[in-house]
């Protein structure tokens, strides 16, 4: 994978009125480092001199208007999702496995990758598609859900691999203008979901997973290394990058019959938890209305 030249940017959640703080690409550097020679030239006409620096100031200007435009963080003003100044109407699709899919799996759990093509370009292509169809946003797993390409081994010890594909999907993603709704991990999966934790911790019990002080940790350790994360294909820090439009909690988090309370108040600490490490980044619980599957007790 080479690198993006990507422009450095301050991404923070700004007013209609100002616009992001953006530094010229490379390519912008190299033509003023060239129109510098040339003025150093006394042997060119100044009207050409002229010229040349109004064609590159023009350039860079536009240059930047149009990544500045895009490079909002999508926030909630008035009930409304907000990037800059225009609403931002949420038109996306879920493709859970397309983080293993762009770290280079050969094949998916529920998916299948077409002959005579990689999982990465598979997941290239469909973005391009995306983008062609009018759709700007996709939810996907921070975890990826096959074994060999799980996102942590063990507590704390995390799959460079799959950070990378992880990686690879956000400037994809980017290039495409498609934001990225990001989900930490999933109730059902037994690699990188809430089967896994409490594997981890010798325990059967579902209610551990939203109690237990050890399983909590491990959970926020996890929250941590993803969002301080720096995109080794692009140089964009996670908890930084508007290209995420969000995370969610816990995608369809149940508790078949733990006590009243078990998954809210979960949320009230996870929440608050998330928002200090990624305060930029919108934020989801991932939940389908209920929280226990006996009599679907609607939340």
């Amino acid at each position: 994978i080479s690198k993006s030249e990507v422009p450095t940017q301050a991404y923070h959640r700004v007013k209609c009125h100002r616009r992001l703080a953006t530094t010229p690409s490379p390519p912008t550097h190299t033509l003023r480092r060239i129109i510098i020679t040339i003025i150093a030239s006394s042997s060119t006409p100044i009207i050409i001199i002229t010229m040349l620096l109004l064609s590159a100031l023009l350039a860079s200007s536009i240059a930047m208007s149009v990544a500045a435009s895009d490079e909002y963080h999508v926030e909630i003003r008035d009930g409304q999702f907000v990037a800059g100044c225009n609403k931002f109407a949420v038109a996306g699709f879920n493709a859970w496995e397309y983080p293993e899919a762009a770290a280079g799996a050969p094949f998916t759990f529920g998916a299948n990758v077409p002959d005579g093509m990689t999982s990465p370009e598979l997941v290239r292509t469909q973005l391009e598609k995306a983008k062609a169809a009018g759709f700007n946003t996709v939810r996907a797993w921070v975890a990826p859900v096959s074994p060999q390409y799980a996102l942590q081994d063990s507590p704390g010890e995390f799959n460079e691999a799959a950070l990378e594909g992880l990686d690879y999907l956000l400037d994809e993603a980017r290039k495409n203008g498609i934001r990225v709704i990001l989900s930490l991990t999933t109730n059902w999966s037994p690699t990188g979901g809430l089967p896994q934790y409490l594997e981890w911790a010798g325990s059967g019990n579902q209610a551990d997973f939203y109690n237990d002080p050890q399983i909590k940790a491990w959970y926020k350790d996890m929250v941590t290394t993803v969002t301080s994360r720096t995109n080794s294909v692009n140089g964009r820090v996670y908890s930084d990058d508007p290209t995420i439009l969000a995370y969610d909690l816990i995608n369809e988090p149940r508790c078949e019959g733990c006590p009243a309370g078990t998954v809210t108040n979960w949320i009230d600490e996870m929440a608050p938890f998330v928002k200090s490490v990624a305060p930029n980044t919108l934020l989801t619980v991932g939940e389908e209305g209920f929280f226990d599957n006996e009599d679907e007790a609607w939340s």
